[in-house]
């Protein structure tokens, strides 16, 4: 709800409501105690978060991602978490980093109507990450969005995971690979078409394995491949610490890499440069995503007044020893 709706429900001007919330401007005491009682009825927050903005200059911003890896660090959130604070940092902006699980509806309740943050920023794709924008969007926080979520396309950067993969396939096909194999990780949809998609004819003869998302599950992968006799000539993973326990198993069990085997991991983590051989991999710009999703929460506005987006990431094909 925003100060226009809320005025309007209670009967009172915006103008007023904002002296109410303010630290300026003239109102009498029972007019600002019956106008915070209203908005603890309704849910609603001060125009705090709003003379932010007006000033061109958010304070401290949370960012939210979905807690999907427990066990090991997460690098995709870490790279994108690293381009936000880099330009949060430009903007001399904290940055607070908050995982969502379980527990979290009060922490984010707490953190954005409470007025102890200036700008949210989530990563997609958990009902938490939903509860924290449509908190954001009650108490007039500005956000931003990294991925697709309903409704939000304007406040998002969006980036095509599906092209990627596509490219990675189609890589394969044309340096003439005729036994491919997908490792597949969490909500990979989108790649596991693309992949097919870029295979052509060839996806036919393609292999498949869950994956997960760590170093670990990467060798595991290889070892269930082996265990089932599928011995795949070139391999998509879905994430590039997948692909690299992968390619490390490959190696400990005597396959030549890029020769016997050619293997393409997803999203550029800054360690894939640096494997033996150095990993080849679809580039996201994880960073690249970080700084544009902070640079939303400073208002670029349209010809209506709101946000004009989306932000649009392209991503590429990059090789490397491994492919």
């Amino acid at each position: 709800m925003n100060i226009k709706e809320f005025s309007k429900r209670i009967g009172v001007s915006a103008a007023t409501v904002s002296r109410a919330f303010g630290s300026s401007g003239r109102i009498s005491r029972g007019t600002r105690e019956r106008i915070m009682l209203e908005a603890e009825r309704f849910g609603y927050r001060g125009n705090y978060h709003a003379r932010n903005l007006i000033r061109s200059r958010v304070r401290t911003v949370a960012f939210f991602y979905p807690e999907i890896v427990r066990r090991a660090p997460d690098h995709f959130i870490s790279e994108i978490f690293l381009g936000a604070n880099s330009a949060a940092s430009s903007a001399q902006t904290p940055v607070l980093v908050h995982p969502l699980n379980d527990d979290s509806s009060e922490l984010i309740k707490d953190l954005i109507f409470g007025g102890a943050i200036s700008g949210v920023i989530v990563v997609a794709g958990s009902r938490l990450a939903n509860f924290a924008v449509s908190s954001a969007k009650s108490s007039s926080v500005p956000y931003a969005v990294v991925g697709r979520m309903k409704g939000e396309e304007a406040r998002s950067v969006l980036f095509d995971p599906g092209h990627g993969a596509m490219l990675a396939g189609r890589h394969f096909s044309g340096t003439g690979r005729r036994s491919p194999a997908y490792v597949g990780g969490i909500s990979d949809r989108g790649k596991r078409e693309g992949f097919l998609r870029g295979l052509g004819a060839l996806s036919e003869n393609c292999a498949f394995d869950f994956g997960g998302t760590s170093f670990e599950d990467g060798a595991s992968a290889f070892l269930r491949l082996k265990s089932l006799g599928v011995r795949p000539d070139s391999v998509l993973c879905a994430n590039d610490t997948i692909a690299i326990g992968f390619m490390n198993a490959a190696l400990s069990d005597g396959i030549s890499v890029p020769r016997d085997l050619a293997i393409i991991g997803f999203d550029d983590i800054s360690v894939s440069a640096y494997t033996n051989p150095p990993l080849s991999t679809v580039r996201l710009n994880l960073r690249e995503i970080g700084r544009k999703a902070f640079s939303l929460l400073s208002g670029r506005t349209g010809e209506q007044g709101e946000v004009a987006g989306p932000e649009k990431i392209e991503c590429e094909l990059v090789l490397r020893a491994s492919a």
